[in-house]
């Protein structure tokens, strides 16, 4: 598992399974093995921030972005990532990818692939500039996700595609009984 490359059904979003050391004390998660020189920060970093969800099936983020790309990792709790190519030059476009990543595999993972630290690996997930990215917790321990940003924050590069494109997101977030605002 560890160092393993996950390719999705979406160009360019992809899954690095870091090295996870664990024992009784609690686990030690490597976020960039290689630094800053590894390709999945080829694009730079210029913010680094983290979005703290409090409340199971409250979804956060719903957008995408115009210039930046991310390095998302769940350092606490369990997440649904659901993704969406937006790109219009995509050749995936309109694609749509969920994931499970963070601290424990859920007992119904709902057909979404489960890359938890509790199985040896913390996913780094890369995000292109184009792609839809929503999450909401799985569990009821606060979610903390890290994103490692190619650019610094400019609300102008935000993009919120309506709802009715979204259709496909929505089904996702409500098989796991995640509200989506």
């Amino acid at each position: 598992m560890f160092g393993e490359t996950i390719k999705t059904n979406i160009d360019g979003l992809v899954i690095k399974l870091n090295k996870v050391v664990s024992d009784s004390r609690g686990a030690l998660c490597e976020l960039a093995p290689a630094g800053f020189s590894d390709g999945f920060f080829s694009s730079g970093v210029k913010n680094i921030h983290a979005s703290i969800a409090e409340k199971k099936g409250i979804a956060r983020g719903g957008h995408y972005h115009l210039k930046q790309n991310e390095n998302f990792y769940t350092l606490s709790g369990t997440s649904l990532i659901v993704f969406a190519d937006f790109r219009k030059n995509s050749k995936t476009a309109g694609n749509i990818y969920s994931v499970i990543v963070g601290s424990t595999k859920p007992a119904d993972a709902k057909g979404s692939p489960a890359y938890t630290i509790d199985s040896g690996g913390l996913a780094q997930i890369f995000v292109p500039a184009g792609v839809y990215h929503i999450f909401s917790p799985l569990t009821d321990e606060k979610l903390i996700l890290v994103s490692f940003s190619s650019e610094h924050y400019d609300k102008a590069d935000y993009a919120y595609p309506k709802t009715e494109e979204l259709s496909d997101v929505k089904n996702i977030l409500e098989k796991f009984e995640v509200k989506f605002i």
